[in-house]
């Protein structure tokens, strides 16, 4: 894909609204940018995981669950919410569960949730299906992308130990 092209498809993807995660995988394929509504102006080559650093550190405290189901493929899946502190910026965790309770996906994403933002923002995608990692820092009209596996992110304090984020919310939303 030449650059243009790619900045155009950029562009229309974030002008487009996401609700949950700022990235996914397609079948066969790494992960890939989405709908985040920010401009994003610019867009680098993805980097590698383990040199990715977030833009914004992960707040704690007491959070939130919400759970939503959603018919998809055949299955009942259900979409675990988890946010952080009030406001635009906080942190929000989101996890696709299938039928059985197995987790398919982790997304969090930091900063100023907001649709329309300026501020920056981070985001961590884990694919437990294509045991594939995505990292991506939002900011200044830029677009960082790290990709990675899930073995080398799941556990990585660069991006806040995933892991046991991950264990909280099962246990406070999912009662594991």
């Amino acid at each position: 894909m030449n650059r243009s092209f790619g900045s155009f498809v950029v562009g229309a993807l974030v002008a487009c609204a996401a609700s949950s995660a700022r990235s996914q995988t397609p079948p066969g394929g790494p992960p890939v940018p989405v709908a985040t509504g920010r401009m994003i102006r610019a867009y680098t080559p993805p980097i590698p995981l383990k040199t990715f650093i977030a833009r914004v550190e992960a707040v704690t405290g007491d959070g939130e669950c919400k759970e939503y189901a959603l018919p998809m493929n055949g299955q009942n899946l259900r979409f675990i919410k988890y946010t952080i502190g009030t406001g635009p910026v906080r942190r929000q965790i989101d996890l696709k569960v299938d039928e059985s309770g197995r987790v398919l996906s982790y997304s969090e994403m930091r900063g100023d949730l907001q649709l329309v933002s300026t501020e920056p923002a981070t985001s961590i995608f884990l694919d437990f299906v294509r045991e594939t990692a995505q990292a991506t820092n939002e900011a200044d009209g830029k677009m960082v992308v790290a990709n990675g596996t899930l073995a080398e992110a799941i556990d990585a304090e660069h991006l806040g130990k995933p892991r046991q984020m991950l264990e909280l919310v099962e246990k406070l939303c999912l009662g594991k």
